[in-house]
C-alpha cells in the first residue's frame, strides 16, 4: 500500500513541476525585465516576437 501511494506523490508531484516551469514560461515571456538588447550576438538569440515585423 505505501508502494502505490509513494507512486502517486511522485506523479503528482512531477504534473505539479512540469505545470509550475510552464506557467513560468508563459509569464517570463508576457513582462518583466528582458534580456534582449540591441547588442550584438545577445539578439541573434532572442526569440521573434509576436506581431512583430
Amino acid at each position: 500500500m505505501a508502494n502505490k501511494y509513494s507512486a502517486s506523490s511522485v506523479r503528482l508531484m512531477l504534473v505539479l513541476l512540469v505545470l509550475l516551469v510552464f506557467i513560468g514560461g508563459i509569464l517570463g515571456q508576457q513582462g518583466g525585465p528582458s534580456t534582449c538588447d540591441n547588442s550584438g550576438p545577445v539578439q541573434k538569440s532572442c526569440p521573434p516576437i509576436r506581431g512583430g515585423s
